[in-house]
């Protein structure tokens, strides 16, 4: 098994921005939606860069994951 390190941003993500996200849904847990949101919402970092050299329209993306979040 080998040890896999997160740069900087890739723990903001996971440890803030994406329990933000989650927070702001009142959901207790943080789920996969949530992440892709933050990484959206970011505006930066090699995800975001990916997506927009993909040409994927990130309001269209957010839009499709805001579909896939249960509405509590």
């Amino acid at each position: 098994m080998t040890n896999m390190t997160l740069s900087p941003r890739a723990q903001r993500l996971l440890v803030a921005l994406g329990p933000d996200e989650a927070f702001k849904r009142m959901d207790r847990q943080l789920e996969p939606e949530h992440v892709l949101l933050a990484l959206a919402r970011s505006g930066d970092g090699l995800g975001y860069l990916t997506l927009k050299a993909l040409r994927v329209n990130i309001l269209t993306f957010q839009s499709s994951i805001f579909l896939l979040i249960p509405i509590r």
